[in-house]
């Protein structure tokens, strides 16, 4: 994902949709994945690339439904044009099943009274779920 390259988080025509079964297209088996190790938005920093383009900036925020939100800004030509997008800070880079980490991320925004359009501590979120979820 910090590769430079445009293939992985958000990524569905290589991966896989949402929702996929577990089996691939050949009908294997796909091998179990530890959720705690993939990478997500919330991992992204100033400096990597996301769809080709050069982050400039990251910071959370609650999205809709108490989601956390990971807004990123990308360089530019033209710094009057600056171009963003928002991706669920718990996304992960490939869709795998893991949706216990995403619901985790929303709980945690709601146990500490968090509404839409607050600010959100990525990184302390990302510790803390991970953390939560490696010890129970």
């Amino acid at each position: 994902m910090h590769t430079g390259s445009e293939a992985g988080l958000l990524s569905p025509q290589e991966h896989g949709e949402p929702g996929a079964p577990e089996h691939g297209a050949h009908g294997h088996r796909r091998a179990a994945v530890d959720c705690l190790s993939v990478h997500r938005a919330w991992d992204l920093r100033p400096g990597d690339c996301l769809h080709g383009r050069i982050i400039a900036s990251v910071r959370g925020v609650v999205g809709l439904a108490c989601s956390p939100v990971a807004v990123f800004s990308f360089t530019g030509d033209d710094p009057e044009h600056t171009a963003q997008t928002r991706i669920g800070a718990a996304h992960p880079d490939m869709e795998l099943g893991c949706d216990d980490v995403r619901r985790a991320a929303r709980a945690w925004v709601r146990r500490h009274g968090l509404h839409e359009g607050e600010p959100v501590d990525l990184d302390q979120l990302r510790a803390d779920v991970l953390g939560d979820a490696a010890h129970g």
